[in-house]
């Protein structure tokens, strides 16, 4: 496996972990999940962050990936989007 494909293999699993936090985040009612998601998030955006300066520093062009993932994740936590699914998974859960 190149570096290059490795690279990328990285930010798509860290984007997923920060997609996971991020959702945790925003569909959870207790305070502790709430905050555990804000933390995978922040790690994801830290490793994120850290996989871009790693590749700068390669002759291709994994950066980009990064970037783009970084910016993606970001907007995706600020976002002030319906609460319509979290509701509905509230409201299965009380049945």
């Amino acid at each position: 496996m190149t570096q290059q494909t490795t690279l990328a293999l990285t930010a798509i699993a860290l984007c997923l972990c920060g997609t996971g936090g991020m959702l945790i985040a925003r569909c959870s009612k207790e305070v502790r999940r709430i905050a555990r998601g804000r933390r995978l998030f922040l790690a994801a955006l830290i490793g994120l962050g850290v996989l871009a300066l790693y590749a700068s520093g390669q002759p291709h062009h994994g950066v980009v990936y990064a970037g783009l993932s970084l910016g993606g994740l970001v907007i995706g936590m600020l976002w002030e989007g319906p609460q319509a699914g979290c509701e509905r998974m509230w409201a299965a859960d009380r049945l």
